[in-house]
């Protein structure tokens, strides 16, 4: 199944499915050896929601906390996308300037810890 598109004048067939499967095949592979670092983003994001009312988290929580833990908050550039599991948070459908300076004020999506 495909979804059809226009971009730059050309027609192009995009396969969403044979995308996903790309996607999850890119994760298995990356996650084990980032596994401790996922750990570590995981528990921040995860406490800071808790100490908010609102339950709300950006990946800029998990940046700010790993320096703390002698890690670079540049060490998650190929690992923020797996650090809010689905059945564990859901996007509120927000963006936010990130407040990183290496992040250039990039958008970060606002995610909210399902309880």
């Amino acid at each position: 199944m495909g979804w059809w598109g226009i971009v730059a004048g050309e027609l192009l067939l995009f396969d969403v499915s044979a995308g996903e499967v790309k996607k999850q095949t890119g994760r298995r592979c990356s996650g084990p050896c980032r596994q401790p670092l996922l750990e570590l983003a995981r528990a921040a994001v995860r406490a800071a929601a808790l100490s908010r009312g609102d339950r709300l988290a950006t990946v800029d929580d998990a940046c700010l906390y790993l320096p703390a833990r002698g890690r670079e908050s540049s060490d998650m550039r190929r690992t923020a996308d797996l650090i809010f599991d689905m059945t564990e948070w859901e996007f509120t459908g927000e963006w936010r300037p990130s407040c990183r300076k290496a992040n250039k004020l990039s958008r970060v999506r606002v995610w909210r810890l399902r309880l």
